[in-house]
C-alpha cells in the first residue's frame, strides 16, 4: 500500500483550515505482491469518514501451461493489472471483459478461473462507479465460489467482502454490514484474527460504522486494525501506516484535531 504524503498533508491541511476538507488527486495502487494479492486502496475523502482498505479487491493470477488459450487468459489478466494500476480503468474493464471471454471458453463458467475474470471485471465496474454493472457480475462471483470452493474459502470471503464494499459506496449500509460480518467472521476462522486479510477485514467494518456516525462501534475496530498490523508488520509498514492515517481521518472526521494530528505526523514521517 502507498501512502502519499499529499494525502497526509491534506488530513494537516484540514485541520490547519479549520477543517475544511481539501480535493484529493487520484490515488496510486500498490502493485501485488503474489499470484492472488489483495489490492488495497485508498478512494479520495471529501465530508465523510475515510474508508479503510474497501476499494475493489482484484485477483492477480500467474499461468503456467502449455494450452495457448491459457496462455492468453494470462496475457490479458497481466495487462489488466498494468492498466488498472495506471489508473486506466476503462481500458483495464476492455480487456477483463476479453479476459473473461477466454477463460469461459478454455474452462467453463464456473471454474476459479473463469471465476476470478468475472470478479476483476466486477471490481472494474466498481472501481468507476459503474454500479448497475458490477453488481451481477459479483453476485456471480460469490455465488460461482461458494459453488465450487465453499464459502470460507478465501476467494470466497474476497467476493463477499467486495458485494459488502459495492453497497457501502452505494450508502447501502444495511446491506453491507452483514457481508462485512461474514467476511470477517470467516477470515478470523479460516486466517487466524491477525492475518492482514483479518485485518483488512476489520477496518472495513470500523470505516462502515464510521460513515454512519457510530463511532463508539468504529474507533475499537480501528484500533484493532492498527494494533494487529504494528504486531504483525512493524510498525513502519505501509499498511500500519495506512491505519494510522485511517485512525487520524476518523478523529479529524469528529472535530477531534488533538488526537488526529499526532497520527497525522506519524504517518508523513513514516
Amino acid at each position: 500500500m502507498i501512502i502519499t504524503n499529499w494525502f497526509v498533508m491534506s488530513g494537516l491541511s484540514t485541520i490547519l483550515a479549520g477543517g475544511v476538507a481539501l480535493a484529493a488527486p487520484p490515488t496510486p495502487i500498490s502493485a501485488p505482491s503474489h499470484h492472488e494479492s489483495l489490492i488495497e486502496v485508498h478512494v479520495p475523502f471529501g465530508g465523510e469518514a475515510l474508508p479503510f482498505d474497501d476499494r475493489p479487491q482484484l485477483v492477480e493470477v500467474s499461468v503456467t501451461s502449455n494450452d495457448p488459450q491459457a496462455e492468453e487468459w494470462g496475457r490479458l489478466n497481466q495487462e489488466v493489472f498494468r492498466l488498472y494500476n495506471n489508473g486506466q480503468y476503462t481500458e483495464a474493464a476492455r480487456v477483463a471483459k476479453e479476459a473473461l471471454a477466454v477463460a469461459e471458453a478454455a474452462f467453463g463458467p464456473d471454474h476459479p478461473s473463469t471465476l476470478n475474470s468475472v470478479n476483476n471485471l466486477g471490481a472494474l465496474y466498481d472501481a468507476q462507479g459503474l454500479y448497475e454493472k458490477a453488481e451481477p457480475l459479483y453476485l456471480r462471483a460469490l455465488a460461482g465460489r461458494e459453488r465450487v470452493l465453499g464459502p470460507d474459502h478465501p476467494d470466497t470471503l474476497l467476493s463477499v467482502n467486495n458485494l459488502g464494499a459495492l453497497y457501502r459506496a452505494q450508502g447501502l449500509y444495511e446491506k453491507a454490514e452483514p457481508l462485512y460480518l461474514r467476511a470477517l467472521a470467516g477470515y478470523e476462522r479460516v486466517l487466524g484474527p491477525d492475518h492482514p486479510n483479518t485485518l483488512i477485514s476489520v477496518g472495513n467494518l470500523g470505516a462502515l460504522y464510521n460513515a454512519q456516525g457510530l463511532y463508539d462501534k468504529a474507533e475499537p475496530l480501528y484500533l484493532r486494525a492498527l494494533a494487529g498490523r504494528e504486531r504483525v508488520l512493524g510498525p513502519d509498514h505501509p499498511s500500519t501506516l495506512n491505519s494510522v492515517n485511517s485512525l487520524g481521518f476518523f478523529y479529524q472526521s469528529q472535530g477531534l484535531y488533538d488526537k488526529a494530528e499526532p497520527l497525522y505526523l506519524r504517518a508523513l514521517a513514516g
